[in-house]
């Protein structure tokens, strides 16, 4: 279930980006280490967009949830 969960989530994030944008940023992410800075921008700008701190968000009382126990803080 919280796989299910998760990639439920990551559907809604991935369709915040453009389709042009979706196929870039697969573009850049082949490329790994041998990207440009213009590049790297780019990159950073499209995972700014993503919102991976509000999926995080989502995602953590989900877990707790499914788990039934809570988690340490640190």
């Amino acid at each position: 279930m919280v796989a299910l969960d998760v990639a439920m989530v990551l559907r809604d994030l991935w369709g915040k980006l453009e389709p042009q944008e979706r196929r870039r940023l697969g573009e850049i992410v082949r490329r790994g280490r041998s990207m440009s800075e213009r590049d790297k921008a780019e990159l950073k700008r499209l995972v700014r967009k993503l919102e991976l701190i509000d999926a995080g968000r989502q995602l953590v009382p989900m877990v707790r949830k499914r788990r039934g126990r809570r988690l340490r803080r640190r």
